[in-house]
């Protein structure tokens, strides 16, 4: 049996650079948007009072767990410790952010460069590269479209707060040589790790059905 199909190519270390990108700098953009909107000692409360405002829980266990370890009623969890898609609901729902102007769970217009669309850029990078990890390749001209994307959002957020740190760490994934064992690492943290989570979509359209009912049912 020839074994070739898996070798590594340019598409696969593009595939390894996306998913670096996702799960290293792109993640941190969104802690640190974060941290810069909730102190982690107020995120406990705010996310208690999202919960009560939507009367249930829109959290799955794995992300309950985190933010509220069982036995403790004390926030126990830290920005390093949160995924991509937990960020994205906490960003969303915990914030004063203001909306891009599509809308929160939306394509954002190309021209809009806010917090919140460069948010959600994110969220659908992630979500399209994690749906799709099993081609186990990127050609390049997918490459450097999205890489693109990336790297305008780390310019934005570092214009944002002042600082340089998202670009250089962009430009450096970019550049480092790897190897096939490096490839195989990262597409397999992002495969793995991004599905021990639910997407926030399928969490917000359970929310809106439960509204809608109760609404008809008033």
């Amino acid at each position: 049996m020839s074994h070739s199909k898996y070798a590594s190519t340019p598409q696969t270390t593009n595939l390894a650079r996306i998913s670096r990108l996702i799960l290293g700098p792109c993640a941190d953009i969104m802690r640190d948007v974060l941290l810069n909107e909730v102190p982690t000692t107020d995120l406990s409360r705010r996310v208690k009072n999202w919960i009560k405002s939507e009367k249930r829980n829109p959290l799955n266990k794995s992300q309950t767990d985190l933010l509220f370890p069982p036995q403790s009623n004390i926030y126990g969890g830290n920005y390093s410790d949160m995924d991509i898609s937990l960020l994205y609901i906490l960003l969303r729902n915990v914030t004063n952010l203001p909306a891009h102007n599509q809308g929160w769970g939306n394509d954002p217009d190309p021209t809009d460069r806010s917090v919140s669309a460069n948010m959600e850029r994110i969220r659908l990078i992630r979500n399209k590269h994690y749906g799709h990890a099993v081609e186990i390749g990127i050609p390049d001209a997918d490459f450097q479209s999205e890489f693109m994307i990336i790297s305008k959002i780390a310019e934005d957020v570092d214009i944002y707060f002042g600082v340089s740190k998202h670009q250089e760490s962009v430009d450096f994934i970019k550049r480092e040589k790897m190897d096939p064992e490096q490839e195989m690492k990262w597409i397999k943290q992002l495969t793995i790790i991004e599905s021990l989570v639910s997407d926030v979509e399928e969490n917000t359209r359970e929310i809106l059905e439960l509204k809608r009912k109760s609404s008809v049912a008033n």
